[in-house]
């Protein structure tokens, strides 16, 4: 193996034939969710070509890596609209997960989790608020 990199740490025992993503290129993505990020950026940033990326992505997540790239920020906008106490708006909510459109965000927030991120933001504000009344929120 000529870049010991592209072995899974995982199976340390073992190498494998195929790309691994590298865990920094993870980190970085994951700490940079609130910038626009293209594939051509994740190819500059590991050094893997994109066809590469593509296999890892779709070999380890099951998905290319917009896509996990996607999963990742709705997950974090799924967070803070959760968030006890988080009087955030939804357009600081999608900013803050690198999203350019309130539109496509709640789009793609409501086909990823089944309903509408203000719906969600509305359901925390109503807990945190009855919470602070003292009272217990009804089962719906």
């Amino acid at each position: 193996l000529l870049v010991p990199d592209l072995l899974d740490p995982s199976q340390e025992s073992e190498p494998r034939s195929e790309p691994f993503v590298h865990q920094a290129l993870l980190e970085w993505l994951l700490a940079h969710l609130h910038e626009p990020i293209s594939l051509s950026d994740m190819e500059q940033r590991s050094g893997y070509s994109r066809r590469s990326l593509q296999y890892a992505f779709k070999r380890h997540f099951g998905c290319g890596p917009m896509q996990w790239l996607r999963q990742q920020r709705l997950a974090r906008a799924k967070a803070l609209l959760e968030k006890p106490g988080s009087h955030r708006s939804l357009l600081a909510v999608s900013a803050a997960c690198g999203y350019l459109s309130q539109a496509s965000f709640s789009r793609d927030f409501q086909a990823r989790y089944g309903e509408r991120p203000s719906r969600v933001l509305r359901r925390n504000r109503d807990h945190s608020r009855l919470q602070g009344l003292g009272e217990e929120p009804a089962l719906s």
